[in-house]
């Protein structure tokens, strides 16, 4: 199963459109979408809505640990171009200072760069990295649920 965490519906549509997701009937308190092998659910802002919303995923449907997280997401960045997809090397939570680091199966043909998970939204890049809101939260919680590099 491939779980998909994002913040904002905004965010969830590209990925509900090519996959053909469906909103699941007991939708609530998160909004979650469903197809073969796919879930997505909506978490909203924050690294403690990213958790909540990746915890109750686990909670609610997944009983193995061969499942894949993976949160999609808009970031902020002081030179990256509008659109750029990157895969993040590192994970840090700005306000406890603690980093991850993400085991990349995937890096042929990815831009990858660190990423800082502020507390509200950024608008002055002080760091090479790009800024969220909700990676430290999620990939706190999700690396829980399966092995790192799912």
């Amino acid at each position: 199963m491939l779980n998909f965490i994002v913040a904002l519906p905004s965010e969830a549509r590209p990925l509900i459109r090519h996959y053909r997701l469906k909103e699941h009937s007991d939708s609530k308190p998160f909004r979650i979408y469903e197809g073969d092998d796919i879930r997505l659910i909506i978490s909203g802002i924050g690294k403690i809505a990213a958790a909540s919303a990746s915890a109750y995923l686990q909670g609610k449907f997944c009983d193995n640990t061969d499942s894949a997280w993976v949160n999609i997401g808009i970031a902020g960045h002081q030179h990256k171009s509008i659109g750029e997809g990157t895969l993040a090397n590192k994970i840090t939570d700005n306000s406890s200072a603690r980093s991850w680091y993400p085991i990349l199966v995937i890096k042929q043909g990815c831009n990858t760069d660190a990423l800082l998970t502020v507390e509200t939204a950024e608008y002055n890049y002080t760091e090479d990295a790009m800024y969220d809101m909700e990676a430290s939260g999620f990939y706190a919680a999700a690396s829980h649920f399966s092995s790192a590099e799912l």
